[in-house]
């Protein structure tokens, strides 16, 4: 199996993402240092249950200020080899026994490149990660380009054991995590449709008619005709004819249309608001923390109220 979510963990930072058909989208961000950490994440949390209402596995992204990349000899020729070469290569080159790093390498050839980082590390992100109920299931790295090919893989969590069905196992991504950028809301023609906006008095309005509407009527043409040839005109007409003239052009009021492309479908990739997913959790806060940043806090109601008539 693949988490369906992952937690972006950076030295000051600390970001929810979540996998879908285009790729890995954030679901928010908040800082290490906010006011109320707890309240943050329980609010990220939820949004999760809210995009996932069976439960959440995540897989923690690891900041690369606790990894160490270096290109080592490492000839095989096959991976056995290569793994007892490269513990012997890493020897004294990190204040830590070999025993206590974990590692990955990517190559095939005499060299390869390693990521390497402390044992220690991945029990304090699973730890923070267990605390605050994300449910961690394994730990990778995010390179920069050419530190490393693909996504350095640390491993499962001691806590997937627990998580996993019986014969599940975690299975790692060839690339390393990108968000995706989402799609801009496409412009609807039909929103278009009138000018003015709602609640204007139409006859104080004055907006420019078709010139079809401009041509005068029959009754006007009649009464032009017979004041021409100074014949009397029947008084119902000319009545008629000042009624239509003075009749006040109603408008159209303006129709808000709902963009279906500027919302996921099946809500797979928008936080949701709290009122959809507080039957899961209802210890969650119901308003959104101001630490939380990102899709899970730029949410308007009539989004909200779009997601939830598109379901």
């Amino acid at each position: 199996m693949k988490p369906s979510f992952a937690l972006n963990i950076t030295d000051s930072t600390i970001g929810l993402l979540h996998r879908t058909a285009r790729g890995w989208l954030q679901v928010g961000e908040t800082q290490f240092d906010t006011a109320d950490l707890a309240e943050a994440l329980g609010y990220l949390r939820g949004s999760a249950l809210g995009l996932s209402p069976g439960g959440l596995t995540t897989k923690l992204v690891l900041p690369n200020s606790q990894i160490k990349y270096l290109e080592l000899d490492a000839p095989g020729p096959n991976d056995a080899d290569r793994r007892t070469q490269i513990r012997a290569a890493l020897v004294g080159r990190t204040p830590y026994n070999v025993e206590d790093l974990v590692f990955d390498w990517s190559g095939t050839g005499a060299k390869v490149k390693v990521a390497v980082l402390a044992r220690e590390t991945l029990d304090e992100a699973e730890a923070f990660a267990t605390e605050h109920r994300f449910n961690p299931v394994s730990f990778v790295g995010h390179p920069t380009p050419g530190d490393f090919s693909g996504e350095p893989w640390f491993g499962p969590t001691k806590l997937a054991a627990t998580l996993l069905e019986k014969g599940e196992k975690v299975d790692r991504d060839a690339e390393p995590v990108q968000i995706a950028a989402r799609d801009l809301p496409k412009s609807h023609p039909a929103a278009l449709k009138a000018e003015v906006t709602v609640g204007t008095d139409v006859n104080s309005a004055t907006p420019k008619l078709p010139a079809e509407a401009e041509k005068p009527t029959r009754a006007q043409r009649r009464a032009a005709a017979a004041a021409a040839q100074h014949q009397p005109t029947d008084d119902a007409t000319l009545q008629t004819a000042q009624d239509t003239s003075a009749t006040p052009v109603e408008m159209p009021a303006q129709t808000a249309v709902l963009n279906a492309d500027a919302f996921p479908e099946n809500g797979d990739d928008i936080a949701q608001d709290p009122a959809l997913w507080r039957d899961v959790d209802p210890a969650l806060p119901a308003a959104v923390p101001a630490a939380v940043i990102g899709d899970a806090a730029a949410l308007t109601e009539p989004a909200l109220a779009a997601v939830k008539i598109a379901k």
